[in-house]
C-alpha cells in the first residue's frame, strides 16, 4: 500500500475530559493508532511509573526505542512508519497530549496532515474533580495563576470561592483552544463530552468524517484493540469492558450554590454560545446534533 501523507490526531482539552476515552475509540479504527501522551515522552521515561496517573509503554515497546533521542518534529512521521512495518494499512495516529503549544508545533509541518479536536466538558464537572484534586494550598496557587494569566478573571474571583475561580480556569482554558482552532481553519471539530457519550456512534461518525475516515462500529468495542502509549490508571478495567458511561458524580458531589452560580455565570454563557454549546440537565451539548444527514453524505 503506498504511504499516504500521514494524518495525526491532536486530542485537545482539560484535564478530566474524556481524552483519554476519546483517543481509544478513534485509535480503535482499522487504519488507526494510538500513542498516548507523546508530548510526556520523556518526563513518563525519566520518573518512576508510580508518579504518573497513567501506565505507559514507552520504556518497554519496540515502537518507541529511542523515539527520545530524535527531534520532536520528526516523532510522528517515524513512528508511524515503524508501526506500518506491522500493519501498512494505518496512515493515522492520535495524540492525547491535549496541550496546545504541543500541537501547535506540528500544525504546519507539510509532511503531515495535522487535525486538531477539541473535546469539552462540563465545568462543573471540572470544577468538582479540581475541589476534590488541589489541597487548600494548591487551590490558592490556581486562584494566583489565575490572575497572572488572565487578569480580568483574576479580579471576578477575588472574593469568590475556590469553584469561581475553578470555572474560570476552565474558561481560559477552552477559550485559548477555541482561539487556536479559529488560527487553524478547524472551527467546526468541537465535540462535548456528554455527547461523545451519550450519542457515541453519531458524534464518532462526524468525527471520522471530519478526518476522512469512514466510522466503523467496531469502534464501539475499543477494549479490544491494542492500544499503545498510555491508559489511564483510573479507567483500566472499563477500558477492557470497552465501557461507555458518563461520569456524573458532579451532580451530587457539588454544592448546589456552587453549580448554579457556574450555570448562570455571564462569561461562561456568552463562551457556550459563541461555540453552538447550551447547558442540558447532564452536561453541555451541541446545539444542533452530531446525525449525520443524508446531505452530508
Amino acid at each position: 500500500i503506498k504511504m499516504l501523507k500521514p494524518k495525526i490526531i491532536f486530542i485537545l482539552s482539560s484535564n478530566y475530559s474524556g481524552s483519554h476515552l476519546l483517543t481509544h475509540l478513534i485509535s480503535s479504527h482499522s487504519r488507526a493508532c494510538s500513542v498516548g501522551e507523546l508530548k510526556n515522552l520523556n518526563k513518563f521515561l525519566n520518573r518512576p511509573s508510580e508518579t504518573h496517573s497513567v501506565f505507559h509503554d514507552y520504556a518497554t515497546n519496540p515502537l518507541f526505542k529511542m523515539l527520545h533521542t530524535l527531534p520532536e518534529k520528526e516523532w510522528h512521521v517515524h513512528l508511524l512508519e515503524k508501526i506500518r512495518v506491522e500493519n501498512d494499512s494505518i496512515i493515522c495516529l492520535v495524540d492525547n497530549s491535549k496541550k496546545i503549544g504541543w500541537a501547535e508545533k506540528f500544525i504546519n509541518n507539510p509532511e503531515l496532515e495535522a487535525i486538531c479536536i477539541h473535546l469539552i466538558r462540563d465545568p462543573r464537572a471540572l470544577a468538582r474533580r479540581w475541589d476534590k484534586t488541589f489541597t487548600d494550598e494548591n487551590a490558592h496557587r490556581q486562584r494566583v495563576k489565575l490572575a497572572l494569566k488572565q487578569p480580568l478573571y483574576g479580579l471576578k474571583t477575588v472574593f469568590k470561592s475556590n469553584y469561581d475561580v475553578y470555572a474560570y480556569k476552565w474558561l481560559m482554558q477552552n477559550t485559548r483552544i477555541t482561539n487556536f482552532l479559529a488560527k487553524t481553519n478547524q472551527q467546526k471539530n468541537v465535540i462535548s463530552y456528554s455527547d461523545l457519550v451519550s450519542d457515541t456512534s453519531a458524534v464518532l461518525e462526524k468525527i471520522m468524517k471530519q478526518v476522512g475516515l469512514n466510522f466503523e462500529e467496531d469502534q464501539l468495542n475499543y477494549g479490544r484493540s491494542k492500544h499503545i502509549g498510555t491508559i489511564k490508571k483510573d479507567y483500566v478495567e472499563q477500558t477492557k469492558n470497552s465501557t461507555i458511561e458518563e461520569d456524573l458524580r458532579w451532580k451530587e458531589d457539588l454544592p448546589p450554590s456552587a453549580s448554579d452560580g457556574i450555570k448562570k455565570n455571564k462569561d461562561i454563557n456568552r463562551y457556550l454560545k459563541s461555540i453552538n454549546l447550551k447547558w442540558t440537565n447532564n452536561g453541555i451539548s451541541a446545539v444542533t446534533n452530531f446525525h449525520v444527514t443524508k446531505s452530508e453524505k
